[in-house]
């Protein structure tokens, strides 16, 4: 995440993000903002079925940027998301999204072998055939945010305004200051990888893996509350061989096991150096001793193979009760753990790092 989000924070309305419980039938909330642009999340009861949920997105004529789906079963803390860019009908994009979900899941298993990732994954993957899973949706709509009375509500356990914070309140030194590190933030070890999918047509797969092996050792992000963690998957395409330059075109999905996790912005992202990165927002829920990890499906270029490097960044959360949002978001500091000239796809589909602590 670059430090780059200032000006677009100060932009934003001045009321505090909120919670807003609903009632088991009714949509209890008064009418909190008269901002027509305002982003929204809405959260579902837990299994509440994909057919409920189409229903009530057409009923209420709602747009979609994104969703997001979480298991319930206590077993895994993943995370998958799915990014809007075509509209379909919900249960059509739903039916898209656990095709995804499969396949993207399914390499990471064989990927990621021999790493105890592949429980998160393969939980994550049963959850979602199984619909043991939260589903969040993202939306803009100027009828729903005049007002909380949705049609359908009781299916609803939640709603949130995501983008009207207290933010403009705070000055252009404070949006653009870094905090010190407390002590140690670098993963014991990791990798970065990116090969042409084996399971999806003119798409990229791309992982990122990391850990660390004792507490000591990420005690500079778990003793910071606000603390944000970033490995940042860039590939070379500065002689135009990138394997890949954005995210799979059309509807795209993601996966990943850290702690209330966003997907990074490749708003302002150098053409020559496209970046890839599925961030965490709570990295100070970070645990010693976990395999995490993220995987997503970039575009196809024509280009097989490229030369990549790995950046990882600690960060903080501007306003500290806001998770998962990236314009929240403020890199403090990144560190290059694999550079350019020692990583080619080519030959290293996946390329390993370490750090060692004395």
């Amino acid at each position: 995440m670059k430090q780059r989000f200032a000006a677009k924070l100060i932009s934003l309305t001045a009321a505090v993000g909120m919670l807003i419980a609903l009632g088991s039938t009714t949509v209890s909330a008064a009418e909190a903002t008269n901002d027509t642009d305002a982003t929204l999340k809405i959260t579902f009861f837990a299994e509440t079925k994909p057919r409920e949920i189409s229903e009530f997105v057409e009923t209420n004529e709602i747009t979609l940027e994104s969703f997001t789906v979480k298991s319930i079963l206590g077993i895994t803390e993943c995370t998958s998301g799915y990014v809007i860019n075509e509209q379909l009908d919900f249960e059509s994009m739903w039916d898209e999204f656990v095709y995804m979900q499969t396949a993207l899941l399914s390499e990471g298993i064989e990927s990621f072998e021999d790493s105890s990732a592949t429980d998160d994954m393969s939980f994550m993957l049963e959850a979602i055939m199984n619909n043991d899973v939260q589903t969040s949706i993202i939306c803009e709509n100027a009828d729903i945010t005049q007002s909380y009375a949705f049609v359908g509500s009781e299916i609803i356990e939640s709603v949130e305004v995501l983008d009207s914070c207290a933010i403009e309140t705070l000055g252009e030194d404070e949006l653009k200051s870094s905090k010190s590190s407390y002590g140690n933030w670098l993963p014991t070890y990791g990798w970065g990888g990116a090969w042409p999918s084996s399971n999806v047509a003119d798409a990229t797969y791309l992982e990122v893996s990391y850990r660390w092996d004792y507490a000591y050792q990420l005690a500079g992000l778990t003793e910071d509350e606000d603390s944000t963690f970033e490995a940042d998957l860039v590939l070379y395409n500065y002689d135009n061989t990138a394997m890949a330059t954005d995210w799979y075109s059309g509807n795209y999905t993601y996966n990943t096991n850290q702690p209330r996790p966003y997907r990074d912005t490749k708003a302002f992202d150098n053409d020559d150096e496209p970046v890839f990165c599925i961030g965490c927002s709570d990295a100070a829920s970070l645990v010693a001793g976990k395999d995490y990890y993220w995987i997503a499906y970039g575009n196809e270029t024509g280009s097989s193979s490229c030369k990549a490097k790995l950046n990882l960044q600690r960060g903080h959360r501007v306003i500290d009760s806001i998770y998962e949002e990236t314009w929240n978001i403020f890199g403090d500091e990144t560190i290059t753990a694999i550079p350019f000239s020692s990583w080619n796809t080519a030959t290293d589909p996946k390329k390993y790092f370490q750090f060692y602590y004395v």
